[in-house]
C-alpha cells in the first residue's frame, strides 16, 4: 500500500479523533462550572477539579490505585499518555514533586490542561505537548514510568503504540495501564460512547491481544487486575448521583459533550451486557 495514502488515512483519524475530544472553549466553560460551584478560578485548589478531569471509570481512586502499583517518587520522570486535560498529571506532581510530561492529540486539551496547571502552580513540574502516541516526540529510554488511562481505544495501530511506549521508556522501566478492552466475540457496540461518536474512530482491543503485543515488544507483566465489576458499580452509582442532581454542573457534558447522557448510558449497556472489561496492569521493559 502506497505510504503517502497511509499517512492521509492516519492524519484523518486523528483529526476525527482530536474533533471528538474538542467541545469548544473549554477553559471558559470549566470557569463557568467552577463559578457555579461557588469557586473562584484563581483560588482552586487540585481538589476542585476532580469531577471535571478525573472522567475515566472510578475517578480519582482509579488514579490513586493505577499510580501506587508504581514507585515514583521526586527523582522519577514520568510520561503521562492520553493525558487530557492534565488531572492524573497533576495527582502525580502534587504528590510526588516529580517531572511528569502530558501528551495528547487534542490541542484543546493540551492548552487546557497547560493553564489549570499554572493556575494551581504545578507548572514547574508538569509540561503538556501535542502528540501522537505512535509517533511520541520523545527521545529513546526517556522516562521511567508511562501511564495511561483510556486513551488506547482511539489508536488504530497498536503494535506502533506499543513500540513507542517500549521505546521511550528506560530499560527497567514501567508502564502502567488502566484501560477499557472488548471481550471476544462480543456483538457490535451502539454508540455514540464517551471515547467515540461512531465506530470509525473506535480500536478497541481484546485483552490478551494486547498484552501478547506488549510481551512480544519486550514487556514483561507484574501485575494485573480486572476491575469490571469495580467499575461497573462505580457507573451505577455516578448514575444515581446524576439523578438526585448530587452532581457538579455540567461537570459531564463538559467534556463528553451535550449527549453525555446517552454515551453514558450506552457504555453502561455495554458493560452489562458483559462486551466489555476494565483492565489495570503493569508491565516492566527488559
Amino acid at each position: 500500500m502506497n505510504r503517502s495514502y497511509i499517512q492521509e488515512e492516519v492524519s484523518f483519524t486523528n483529526k476525527s479523533v482530536e474533533k471528538h475530544y474538542s467541545p469548544g472553549d473549554l477553559m471558559d466553560k470549566i470557569i463557568k462550572v467552577l463559578k457555579t460551584s461557588g469557586k473562584d478560578i484563581n483560588s482552586i485548589t487540585p481538589d476542585d477539579l476532580i469531577p471535571l478531569e478525573e472522567l475515566h471509570t472510578r475517578g480519582r481512586e482509579a488514579t490513586q490505585q493505577l499510580t501506587g502499583r508504581l514507585h515514583i517518587d521526586e527523582n522519577s520522570n514520568v510520561l503521562d499518555l492520553g493525558s487530557g486535560i492534565g488531572g492524573t498529571s497533576r495527582f502525580i506532581a502534587s504528590k510526588y514533586r516529580c517531572k511528569v510530561t502530558g501528551l495528547d492529540l487534542t490541542e484543546e486539551f493540551v492548552s487546557t490542561a497547560r493553564e489549570l496547571t499554572r493556575i494551581l502552580g504545578l507548572d514547574q513540574y508538569v509540561t503538556f505537548r501535542k502528540g501522537d502516541a505512535t509517533r511520541m516526540p520523545f527521545e529513546n529510554r526517556e522516562f521511567d514510568f508511562v501511564v495511561s488511562q483510556h486513551a488506547q481505544m482511539n489508536i488504530e495501530n497498536k503494535k506502533k503504540l506499543v513500540s513507542e511506549i517500549y521505546r521511550v521508556l528506560e530499560p527497567g522501566g514501567f508502564y502502567a495501564l488502566h484501560d477499557i478492552f472488548i471481550n471476544a466475540g462480543s456483538p457490535p457496540l451502539d454508540f455514540p460512547l464517551p471515547w467515540a461518536s461512531t465506530s470509525s474512530i473506535s480500536f478497541l482491543a481484546e485483552w490478551d491481544r494486547y498484552k501478547s503485543l506488549l510481551e512480544q515488544c519486550g514487556m514483561k507483566p507484574v501485575a494485573e487486575e480486572d476491575l469490571t465489576q469495580a467499575s461497573v458499580s462505580w457507573m451505577n452509582m455516578m448514575a444515581e448521583k446524576a439523578s438526585r442532581q448530587e452532581l457538579p454542573p455540567a461537570s459531564l457534558p463538559l467534556v463528553l459533550g451535550e449527549d453525555a447522557p446517552v454515551k453514558l448510558k450506552n457504555v453502561m449497556k455495554a458493560m452489562h451486557e458483559n462486551k466489555l472489561r476494565i483492565i489495570q496492569a503493569v508491565f516492566q521493559r527488559d
